[in-house]
């Protein structure tokens, strides 16, 4: 019953993995178009939002198309992103906003997880994911120390994928 926004922000978008994204029909409006409304501090960003967000029909969940090139998303700015993340926070419509990320510890992620009240890590039991989760922990660590920024206490970790028979202490 929430109102949920899921806002893609990895480098190569994986919206069409969860919604129904029909790119070839679809209008032309996506996230190409937010992306040069946060660059320009657009005052109407969420009105931009409101007339070209598609709704899953299942989940009701709100999405937007993915850009016309992965390397806008690259080249937002710290700033930008935030401004993006308090446009669609300060009209209080949406109860949630779910920010995907790619797994770096880019710029534009940091100033994501700077804004967001959780950072849901999702392990998946293995030994690459292990030493993902250790190393992503570890420079949080680091990024607090130089930057007085407590990014760890926001992480809640999510196990998928989970099997008693592994023996793994996660």
């Amino acid at each position: 019953g929430m109102k949920a926004l899921y806002l893609n922000l990895e480098s190569i978008s994986s919206t069409p993995c969860f919604f129904e994204c029909d790119l070839n029909n679809e209008p032309s409006n996506n996230f190409s178009t937010i992306i040069l409304a946060a660059k320009e501090k657009n005052k109407n960003l969420y009105a931009k939002i409101e007339g070209m967000k598609l709704v899953d029909a299942v989940h009701n969940i709100h999405y937007l198309l993915p850009p016309d090139s992965s390397l806008e998303v690259e080249e937002m700015l710290p700033d930008e992103i935030k401004y993006l993340l308090r446009e669609i926070t300060l009209t209080g419509y949406y109860d949630v906003v779910f920010a995907d990320l790619d797994s770096s510890l880019a710029v534009r992620n940091l100033a994501v997880m700077e804004e967001s009240d959780n950072i849901i890590l999702v392990h998946t039991p293995g030994i690459v994911s292990r030493q993902k989760i250790l190393g992503f922990y570890k420079e949080l660590g680091i990024y607090r120390r130089l930057k007085g920024v407590n990014l760890q206490e926001k992480l809640v970790l999510v196990v998928n994928r989970y099997d008693e028979s592994i023996p793994e202490k996660i």
